[in-house]
Order: C-alpha cells, then structure tokens, then sequence
C-alpha cells in the first residue's frame, strides 16, 4: 500500500475504520426508516421540529444535523480514495477544546447511532435483512427455463469477515422456522383430530353409563313385578317343584299361547253362525277361550309398558356399547396399514401399535388362548363365540378375536384410552402448539423491531423443547389446576397450552414448588 494513503499502511486501523463506517451507513439506514424521527431529536436545529419528549441518552458529536451527515460523507469518500486532503477540516472539538481526529469523530458517531437506535444494533440489523431476504424466497425451487445474467454484486468499501457467518445463519433460521411453521400446522390438525376422538370418547361412555342406569332402574321394576308371575303349570306335588318365567318371558309365553285359540274360535264361531245363523260375540267381550292357562297369574298395564321400556332399554344399551367397542378397537387394534415390509423371505405389515400402552398385549392374549384346554372363549364370551363355526385350526385365532372384542367392550380400557389422552397426550401437544406459538409471535416482534441475534435458531429449538416439557409434567400437577379425571380432563389441555405459551410463568412456579418442598429448615435457636 503506497505510504500516502490515509490508513492504508495500517490495516489494523483501516479495517477498524472500515468496519466502524459500515455500521454507521447500517444504522443511519435503520433510523432513516423510522417514522418517530428518533435521531433528529438529539440535533440542536432539528430537535424543535420533532415532537419527542423522551430522554436523551447520549451526545451527538456536532450540534447540526446537516454537519454531521456532511463530516462522514467526506471521511467516508477520504476512506475510499485515501486520500487525506479530503478529511474534512472544521470537525468538532472537544469539551477541553483539543480538536477531534477523523478516526476519533468515526468512532464517536458509530457509538451515537448505536445508542440511538437501541436496542437494535448494526449486527442485528443486517441479519433481520437478511433473513427476511431468504424468507420472501419461494421454497418451492422451480428450474429455470431460460439463463439469466448474475446480477452484479454491490460494491463492498472494506471486507466483512462475519459476512459469511451471518448469511449462514439467517438461511438456517429461515429454514428452521419454515419448519416450525410445517410442523405446527401438522401438529395443530393431529391436535384437532385427537381431540375429537378423546371428546367423542368422553360423550361415548357417558352415553354407557346412562345406558346402563336406565336399564338397571328398569331391571329392578321387572325384578319386582316378577314376583307375581308364578307358574304352577306342570306343578309336581310329590316333589314340590315350582317352574318361574320371567316377566317378558310370561307374556311372549302368552301370546304363543293366544295365537292357537284365536284362531279355533274364529273357525268354530263361523261353523255356528252359519248352521244357526246365531248373532256375532260383541268386540271386546271375553271369551271362554281367551282365559290364561290354568295357574298363571293376569298380567297387568305396568307390566306390559315395563317390557316395552325393557326392550327399548337393552337395545339403547346394545348400541351403546357397541359403539363403545368401536371406539376402543381404534386404539387397541393397528392403526393404518402403510406399506409391506418384505423380511426374511415373508412380508411384515408396517402400521402404528399404540394397544401396548393401553395394556393391550396380542400376544399375551394369544398366549392365554388355549387355557382351559382351550374353552377359555366357551367359558367367558358364550355370547359372542361359538366354537361350532369354526375349524379346529381357525379357533384360536377367532378366540383371540373375541377376547379382544370383550376386552374393547369394557369401561376400564376406554378410561385407559381416556384418561391417556386427556391426561398426558394432549397436554404435551397443546403445551407444544402454545410453546410455538409464542415463540414464532416473538420472532415475529424481533424481526419487526430488526432485532434478530445469532441465537434465534436455538431460541425455536429450546421453545418447542421447553413445550414438550411442559405438557408432559403438567398431569403430574392436575390437582393444582382443578379436576383431571379421565373423563372430565380435558381442561387440562387449556391449562397445557397456557403452560406452552408462558413457559416461564411455569418455571417461576416449579422454583417457587421447589423453594416450599424442599426449603431448609431453621436453624434452631441456642437455648
């Protein structure tokens, strides 16, 4: 470098100088775009014509604007061209009266703007920049159909070695939020549908349990009227042996009983009305032939309405719990069945198991099958297999089927799918949707006020992370947030996606936990 350069012999103070003119051409551009005129508020003869009353903090290095804006465009030009009849002469002196060097009055206006435009700093500036840039590229790569030129680049006054680093690091925190934002989208919909499915459980076996209120309160009725269907035909008086119908029994019973007799009175009444042309029997007067069997009891209006609502009851319940059963085969049967995963010379099914979790083994209860000398299905589910139907080869898996069918049809695991659910599972997705929510809305904020830093990208991270967390120990403190049983807690997910949004309102909880549980005890006082 020729010696008659400014700072060109000195490539430490060329590059400092350099590097210090780049932030203030950064920062001047930063506070051009604000609209609160911050920067004219520091300036003697600009200061009366903004309208801004808050507290200065710090001192520019000339009392005129214009001067200032005039000093370092000429020791920016001097910097370029080195040449040193170029500095300006008239620069500011200081407070003692000693005159301020170019070098000197660079530095001092890098660090005025600076404080100015507070809390953004050059840095944070140009990586906001630069990040937007790569955010408003489409990230759908389309070929180009014809070459284009390249475009020119800017010039650069001095070179920048945390250039490189910068455009590294806003390209990977514009893809880390792209991600974010697919990946929250997808857990927002999982969310909804398991939501659903978790609140249709809930109306499902509450449905059950009405159900099976009302068919116990009509069991009981019959089970009192009962009492008086006692059926002494075929009474054998040396053994003493009474034969008992049920009600609804009793009167199907009669009605088998009535059909046979209705029709030998109609015949015979035609035969004597057509030999003695005798007058018809009135409609509704009682027969001879319509009497009950000798020894059974008349059945009386309540009786007959409480089959009817007996009938309707246990077929409410059927569906009830068939649905039931429906429901629970979601999760204690295979979800989905993705592809065919050729293995060792056979063909594995891929799909998603969840009924393990549930404890739901298959094969603990295939292994259980052939207990009982293999009427273990006889024995227990006599309503829903007949070992008739099947071959000596297809019976136990057709047991096992049917013991998986009594198993989905019982209120225990429909409470474990539940209360898994409401409990743990949705919690950590909520947790998860708040957690990003307020991250991505915080990101949002910086890059509005152009304050994105280095470490944003572990900012998402450590969010959705902290999220995670969150969600999956709030059940461990549901009787601080209210009820959380397996079918009324699905609050607690409101209660997650709030622990998401403000994770540090829930670390300020956990301390203050921590402080009360396991807070030293007092010194004891000498005596």
């Amino acid at each position: 470098m020729p010696d008659d350069k400014w700072l060109w012999n000195q490539p430490k103070n060329w590059h400092e100088i350099g590097r210090a003119l780049r932030d203030i051409e950064v920062l001047l551009g930063y506070l051009g775009t604000q609209p609160d005129g911050r920067l004219l508020a520091y300036f003697a003869d600009t200061q009366s014509k903004v309208g801004d009353g808050a507290a200065k903090r710090t001192v520019p290095p000339c009392a005129s604007y214009p001067q200032f804006l005039d000093l370092i465009t000429q020791i920016s030009a001097a910097f370029e061209t080195g040449d040193e009849r170029a500095l300006p002469k008239n620069l500011p002196a200081q407070p003692g009266g000693t005159p301020v060097s170019a070098e000197g009055f660079v530095f001092w206006a890098r660090d005025f703007l600076a404080a100015v435009a507070a809390p953004a700093t050059a840095d944070s500036i140009l990586l906001t920049r630069e990040y937007v840039h790569r955010r408003s590229a489409s990230w759908l790569r389309l070929p180009r159909l014809r070459r284009r030129d390249a475009a020119a680049p800017a010039p650069v006054r001095t070179p920048d070695p945390d250039a490189p680093m910068r455009l590294m690091l806003a390209a990977r925190l514009a893809r880390w939020v792209g991600v974010s934002e697919t990946l929250t989208v997808a857990t927002l919909l999982l969310t909804v549908a398991i939501s659903i499915y978790a609140l249709s459980g809930r109306l499902i076996l509450d449905n059950t349990k009405d159900a099976e209120a009302a068919w116990a309160k009509i069991d009981a009725a019959l089970e009192a009227q009962e009492t008086l269907l006692v059926n002494t035909r075929g009474m054998d008086a040396s053994a003493g042996s009474v034969v008992l119908q049920g009600l609804c029994k009793f009167e199907d019973t009669l009605a088998k009983a009535a059909q046979p007799k209705e029709a030998e009175r109609a015949a015979a009444e035609g035969a004597v009305r057509l030999a003695s042309n005798a007058p018809e029997t009135p409609i509704g007067v009682p027969s001879a032939s319509d009497a009950p069997p000798p020894g059974v009891l008349p059945v009386s209006a309540r009786q007959v309405h409480l089959c009817k609502d007996s009938a309707k009851a246990l077929q409410d319940l059927f569906f009830v719990t068939l649905h039931l059963q429906s429901w629970s085969s979601i999760a204690t049967r295979r979800i989905g069945h993705f592809a065919d995963l050729p293995m060792f010379g056979h063909t594995v099914p891929i799909g998603l198991w969840v009924a393990p979790l549930l404890g739901v083994s298959s094969t603990s209860i295939a292994e259980f099958v052939p207990a009982r000398d293999g009427t273990v299905c006889d024995q227990a589910a006599t309503d829903l297999y007949d070992s008739a139907m099947y071959a000596p080869t297809e019976r136990q898996d057709a047991c096992k089927k049917v013991l998986l069918a009594m198993i989905d049809r019982t209120h225990r695991v429909a409470e474990a799918i539940l209360g898994s659910l409401t409990l743990y599972i949705l919690p950590v997705f909520y947790a998860f949707l708040g957690a990003m929510a307020a991250t991505l809305r915080r990101l949002r904020q910086k890059v509005d006020n152009s304050l994105l830093a280095y470490t944003d990208r572990a900012l998402l991270q450590q969010g959705a992370l902290l999220g995670v967390l969150c969600g999956g120990v709030i059940g461990l403190f549901a009787a601080y947030v209210g009820n959380a049983s397996p079918t009324g807690g699905i609050g607690l997910s409101a209660v997650a996606l709030l622990a998401g949004y403000n994770v540090d309102g829930v670390f300020r909880f956990l301390d203050n936990l921590s402080d009360r549980i396991f807070r030293p005890s007092d010194a004891p006082k000498p005596g």
